[in-house]
């Protein structure tokens, strides 16, 4: 039997070193294509995140506009608020003014 291994070992050994050439292509050709599979999936993955990014951006800018314009509406009904009870005030103060016989300087 230890004869027979060695046969088996020799003609594997002469068998590989014959294959040697078209193996080596194969896994080169095979790692080419697993590269070119991951630039791929690469190029997917930043374009998935800059449209999330984009979408993120949009949604924040909306949201700081719609806060600006309800601080807008806010500040303007107050000053509508403020200037009714401002011309109120005005309209007491002139009519008490008037009956006491003052006047408005």
């Amino acid at each position: 039997m230890i004869p027979l291994g060695i046969v088996y070992g020799v003609a594997t050994f002469c068998g590989l070193k014959k294959l040697k050439r078209p193996i080596r292509k194969a896994a080169v050709s095979t790692t080419s294509q697993v590269f070119s599979a991951v630039d791929v999936t690469k190029e997917a993955a930043y374009s998935f995140k800059e449209e999330v990014e984009d979408i993120i951006a949009e949604a924040q800018y909306e949201n700081m506009k719609r806060k600006q314009n309800t601080f807008e509406e806010d500040f303007n009904l107050e000053e509508e608020l403020m200037g009714e009870e401002f011309s109120t005030e005005l309209i007491e103060a002139s009519d008490q003014n008037i009956l006491e016989g003052k006047e408005l300087e």
